[in-house]
């Protein structure tokens, strides 16, 4: 008997006949002595195959992932503590491999072990997609093979074709960069997170996703949402597309009927509206169903949680910046959602990983790549120095009540010695209604409640804000919430702090390591001081004067702030608030060609006659 190579493989030749010995068999023979095969004298191979050195220790296998040109491919790595060969998968023909004029032994059992992984996830080639990039990594970890992984979302983001004539905003880079990422994934046959951190836009990357699968002939979509934030997407919708017809499925007025929701391209809705109105949403098969401020599906034993899994639809898709919140059940419960049964049951998945940060670590890799989390920093150059973040909310059905009393009154008894005086109480109530009378029944406030949100998230990244409201008694309540709630540093300059402290507090403020906040007056507070250890700014209400609020602005917005600075504006909608911003938008559209000092006082009779005349939608 002689031994032979061919075609990779060694085989035993006598005569005609052809002998297919395994690995055990050539390593017993080479290594252990074992001269004989069948009661047959034989040579060891190495001493009739001279071109190919056999090594004695035997090879693991693991499996590498990796990007090229947009698309994943897969190879296989054979691994000892000494050598470490990439082959592709048609080579894993025998328990051994012949490569590099090497003869490689693999462990026993480890071909059939990679190959029943390879089968079961339905992968016959090397170009595999995330979905199952992403099983195979699941699978392959409880069979204990390792994965080497270098799947890279920029080198996924590398086209930024497919215009809409839908879309009328531009993107700036990343926006575009998300957009094709998330496209990419939907190509996949995968939801995925939109974790951007505030005033990066990512409801304009939804939106822009939405007109791209318009055009490709998919909808009904749907959009999930605080209530109080309805309003902000209708409008976020009126300003960047043409020709799209969304709709807000909210109030008593609201439709019964699937057959209705489904002649429109979008249907906006409130998570209460989802629980009551869960079995007519579930009649229609939806493109995508979009979870906005996703943390409220976080609990995953939460009525609303369970109601928006499982309405029919194509893609899950959750929109949060804040996607880890107090424990890791809360990103368990966010996964569930874009991509059912791919993390372990929640009681498995509490087990496995426990809520601590070796937890996280751990889990890290299994969620990163269907998670799209980018910070300000990380972009910042691609940003302007300034991102003004106006906040459109709602009010409830309460306050809507509420206000519409206070303004029918005031319309009644207009005087023209109180003209302005006359709107203050208007404004005070869309502040907060307890500011109007102590004895209000009233105990929900949507603008202070997104309030409250925001300033969760600035404190997710461990940065300081300044509050700015008119009226001493509503910097009373936002100081007591954040103490109460947060408990981090929360201070207020207004006309009651002395001149001579103020420069104190802020410097302390400045001096803190973790997150805090001052509440300031515009008037007390909103010049001369220099406040630029805060890279976020809220106008909880507006100044019927845009001079006042810009210089309020500029405590963070100046000389020797080096981070882009957010601006964020908050106004409950068909309002007073909204009739101040829109004054101050066309305040400001006049001062771009003339320098004007419109002071508050100035307002003219029919501003404030129109003002009370606009009135809130059920």
């Amino acid at each position: 008997m002689q031994w032979k190579l061919i075609n990779s493989e060694i085989v035993l030749e006598r005569g005609l006949e052809v002998i297919k010995p395994n690995a055990l068999t050539i390593f017993k023979t080479e290594f252990k002595g074992q001269l004989n095969f069948n009661g047959e004298t034989i040579k060891k191979p190495s001493e009739e195959i001279k071109e190919v050195e056999f090594l004695k220790t035997p090879f693991d296998i693991k499996l590498q992932l990796y990007t090229d040109n947009s698309k994943i491919f897969i190879h296989l790595i054979l691994y000892s503590n000494e050598h470490e060969y990439k082959i592709n998968r048609e080579l894993l023909v025998h328990d051994y491999i012949i490569i590099e004029k090497k003869w490689l032994p693999l462990l026993p059992g480890k071909k059939e072990e990679l190959q029943e992984l390879l089968k079961q996830n339905s992968i016959e080639s090397k170009e595999i997609t995330l979905r199952q990039a992403l099983e195979l990594k699941k699978a392959a970890a409880s069979v204990g093979i390792e994965i080497e992984e270098s799947i890279k979302k920029e080198i996924l983001v590398s086209d930024a074709s497919n215009e809409s004539s839908l879309f009328t905003a531009s993107l700036y880079h990343y926006q575009k960069e998300g957009y094709i990422w998330m496209n990419f994934m939907l190509d996949q046959q995968l939801g995925f997170i939109l974790a951007d951190e505030m005033g990066l836009g990512k409801s304009i990357q939804i939106i822009r996703l939405i007109c791209q699968r318009i055009t490709k002939g998919k909808k009904p979509f749907l959009i999930v949402a605080p209530a109080s934030l309805l309003e902000n997407w209708r409008r976020e919708f009126n300003k960047f597309t043409l020709g799209l017809n969304v709709h807000i499925h909210q109030g008593p007025s609201r439709s019964g009927s699937p057959n209705h929701l489904k002649l429109y391209d979008v249907v906006v809705t409130s998570y209460e509206t989802l629980n009551s109105d869960y079995f007519i949403l579930k009649m229609i098969y939806w493109d995508m169903v979009i979870a906005d401020e996703a943390q409220a599906i976080k609990n995953p034993a939460a009525q609303r949680t369970k109601a928006i899994k499982e309405i029919e639809k194509n893609f899950s898709i959750a929109v949060t910046g804040t996607p880890f919140e107090n424990k890791l059940t809360d990103v368990w419960s966010l996964i569930d959602f874009i991509y059912h049964s791919y993390l372990p049951s929640q009681n498995e998945f509490e087990k496995k990983f426990k809520n601590d940060i070796a937890g996280a670590e751990e889990i890290e890799p299994y969620i990163s790549p269907i998670i799209l989390r980018r910070k300000v920093d990380e972009v910042a150059k691609d940003l302007p120095e300034k991102i003004v973040i106006d906040q459109a909310i709602t009010l409830d059905d309460l306050m809507i009540e509420e206000y519409e009393s206070i303004r029918q009154s005031t319309q009644q008894n207009l005087s023209s010695n109180n003209m302005l005086a006359s709107l203050t109480k208007l404004r005070m109530f869309c502040c907060d209604p307890s500011l109007v009378s102590e004895n209000t029944f009233i105990s929900k406030n949507n603008k202070l409640e997104r309030l409250m949100s925001i300033i969760e998230e600035i404190i997710t990244l461990n940065e300081k804000s300044i509050i700015f409201t008119s009226f001493q008694k509503m910097a009373d309540i936002i100081n007591k919430q954040i103490s109460d709630y947060f408990g981090i540093y929360c201070k207020i300059i207004d006309g009651r702090t002395p001149i001579t402290e103020r420069q104190e507090i802020i410097d302390e403020f400045a001096g803190k390591t973790n997150s805090a906040v001052l509440v300031l007056n515009p008037k007390a507070a909103g010049t001369g001081l220099n406040i630029t250890a805060a890279n976020h700014v809220i106008h909880y209400n507006s100044e019927w004067n845009p001079a006042v609020e810009d210089q309020a602005s500029a405590r963070a917005y100046r000389k020797g702030q080096n981070r882009p600075v957010r601006i964020y504006k908050l106004f409950y909608v068909d309002t007073i608030d909204e009739v101040i911003q829109d004054r101050l938008l066309s305040k400001r559209i006049i001062s771009e060609t003339a320098i004007i000092g419109v002071q508050g006082e100035s307002l003219s009779f029919n501003e404030i006659f129109n003002a009370l005349n606009v009135t809130p939608k059920k």
